[in-house]
């Protein structure tokens, strides 16, 4: 099994390797027509959501200094939350916590018996760190055909929409 490093994406060759990373899995993979109208084109080959960098945190997995997995978590707000502008609505108990949003995941390790603890393992990295800023609930969205994913990783689906024909769920979940 090869060996894998949880790391944070700063520097600029990692960021663009990020990008094209974002754009091949919901281009090639997973056709998102949504990040296709609400994320910005570079070069032909990468997304670039339109949250600063600077207002988020990229979580990656890198597997001989190539990103193999990543995930973004919006970490300040100068605006209203993605899942806001998506439709959904924040918990009212959560309005006065501090809390961060999963922006973007996409996984380019093939799927197997040890992909699954892999997952698991870089998801208890990210909630540490996340805990660690002092965050107490995290929020995102995910298509529905991924949710058993997310359930495993302790999300609980709070809410449900249909976006561009396909169902999108509200995931939710405590760290305190």
């Amino acid at each position: 099994m090869p060996d894998y490093e949880f790391c944070i994406l700063k520097d600029n060759k990692d960021i663009i390797e990020y990008e094209k990373g974002l754009y091949k899995a919901f281009t090639k993979i997973t056709l998102s027509e949504w990040r296709e109208k609400n994320y910005k084109l570079i070069d032909g080959n990468r997304y670039k959501c339109n949250i600063e960098y600077e207002d988020q945190v990229l979580y990656a997995i890198k597997e001989d200094n190539k990103v193999v997995l990543a995930l973004s978590v919006q970490v300040n707000f100068k605006d209203k939350m993605l899942i806001e502008k998506l439709g959904f609505k924040l918990r009212e108990e959560d309005k006065n916590k501090k809390i961060c949003e999963g922006l973007d995941f996409f996984s380019f390790i093939k799927m197997g018996i040890k992909s699954f603890e892999i997952y698991l393992n870089f998801f208890n990295f990210v909630l540490k760190d996340i805990r660690e800023k002092g965050f107490k609930v995290i929020y995102g969205s995910c298509e529905e055909k991924l949710s058993l994913f997310y359930k495993e990783a302790g999300f609980n689906f709070i809410d449900s929409k249909d976006i561009n024909g396909k169902k999108e769920l509200l995931l939710r979940i405590k760290l305190d």
